[in-house]
């Protein structure tokens, strides 16, 4: 009687049918992708981390989470904090904006976060993507790291973007990054998850 074969782990078939990628991987080792709890709080976190240093982010979120105090934020508690308070944990004009358009969306139903598992990938970044703040790089994000979509590509992350020439010597003026993923399908954000590794293990 014959066994039914073992499912190939998503960073052995990368390696296989990417030897440049492949190397990474036997570097690093398996992929330690943990996936975030609560959609909110993650949405959240995602705005406050844009376009700032991690070590910068972490610690206005931190004081964003003790002002409310709760350790995950949902829409109602980031609701109950005034705008003086968000100010006071260092977040900006604008992400203060965006904070609050996400909490009233939300609250008021236009937005529907807990349906979103159900969606396809495109789906979700159309439903995420009227949200003030969040483009589709933090949707994309959102499908990695929240909903753990396995076949993501964000080809406009700045470090998906260094990695690929640093690895490959070709930039996204010379070539499509997206037809390019298309090697690393359907696991493309274990791809991803490596080439971020790739520049933390120079």
């Amino acid at each position: 009687m014959k066994h039914p074969k073992r499912p190939t782990s998503p960073e052995r078939h990368i390696a296989t049918v990417d030897p440049v990628l492949g190397r990474v991987i036997r570097k690093v080792g398996p992929p330690q992708i943990k996936l975030k709890r609560g959609a909110v709080h993650a949405l959240a976190e995602i705005i406050v981390y844009q376009q700032l240093s991690g070590k910068v982010a972490r610690a206005i979120f931190k004081r964003i989470r003790v002002a409310a105090g709760v350790k995950r934020l949902s829409a109602a508690s980031l609701g109950r904090l005034t705008d003086k308070q968000l100010r006071a944990a260092g977040v900006s004009p604008q992400k203060l904006k965006y904070l609050r358009d996400l909490t009233a969306k939300v609250l008021d139903g236009s937005v529907k976060l807990h349906g979103l598992g159900h969606l396809s990938d495109e789906k979700v970044v159309a439903e995420l993507t009227t949200i003030k703040g969040i483009g589709r790089w933090s949707a994309e994000m959102y499908l990695m790291f929240v909903l753990g979509r396995p076949d993501v590509f964000s080809a406009g992350d700045n470090g998906i973007q260094t990695a690929i020439h640093k690895l490959y010597g070709v930039t996204q003026e010379e070539v499509d990054l997206e037809s390019f993923s298309e090697r690393w399908r359907p696991h493309r954000t274990v791809a991803c998850w490596y080439l971020w590794r790739s520049l933390a293990t120079e």
